[in-house]
C-alpha cells in the first residue's frame, strides 16, 4: 500500500513537472528575457521595442489581470498595474527617442529608466510558482483521497 501510494505520488509530481517546467520557461523567454534585454539596450528605441516585446508576452500568457499571489494581494502584485507601469515605461522611451544623444537629459533619462525596468517585477512567474502548483496540490490532494478511500472500500471488502 505505502508503495503504491509513493508510486501514484510520484506519477503525479512526474505529470506537473511536465506541465509547469515548460511552462515556466516559455514565461522566461517571452517576458522576463526581453525585460532582462531592454535593460542593457544601448538606446530608448531599442529598448521600447524589447519592452514592448514583454508587453506582449504578459498578453499572450493572460498576465494582464487579477492577482500575482492568490493569499497575500498588495498593489505590488495587481497584474493591471504592473502592466500600466510597464506600459509607462514603453511611452517613456518614445519620449525620449526625440532627445540628441550627446545631451544631459538623455544620459540621465536613459539611466533613470534603466533603473526603472531594473526595479519593474512584473510577478510574471509568481503566477505559475504560486497559484498553479496551490491549484495542482489541491487535485494531488483530492486524487490521493479518492484513491485511499477506493483502497480502504478495497481492502474492506477482501476481509
Amino acid at each position: 500500500m505505502k508503495g503504491i501510494i509513493t508510486l501514484v505520488l510520484f506519477i503525479l509530481w512526474l505529470i506537473s513537472a511536465t506541465f509547469v517546467l515548460p511552462m515556466m520557461f516559455a514565461i522566461d523567454r517571452d517576458i522576463n528575457g526581453w525585460l532582462d534585454r531592454a535593460q542593457v539596450a544601448s538606446d530608448p528605441v531599442t529598448m521600447g521595442e524589447d519592452l514592448q516585446r514583454a508587453h506582449d508576452g504578459m498578453v499572450r500568457h493572460g498576465l494582464t489581470e487579477g492577482n500575482a499571489n492568490p493569499f497575500w494581494r498588495t498593489p505590488e502584485t495587481e497584474m493591471p498595474l504592473i502592466m500600466k507601469a510597464l506600459d509607462a515605461s514603453i511611452q517613456r522611451t518614445k519620449y525620449m527617442a526625440n532627445f540628441t544623444t550627446d545631451s544631459i537629459q538623455y544620459q540621465v533619462s536613459l539611466d533613470d529608466l534603466r533603473g526603472q525596468i531594473r526595479e519593474l517585477n512584473l510577478h510574471a512567474t509568481d503566477r505559475y510558482f504560486v497559484d498553479t502548483p496551490l491549484r495542482l496540490l489541491a487535485a494531488y490532494w483530492t486524487l490521493l483521497g479518492w484513491l485511499i478511500l477506493i483502497a480502504v472500500g478495497f481492502y474492506e471488502a477482501i476481509l
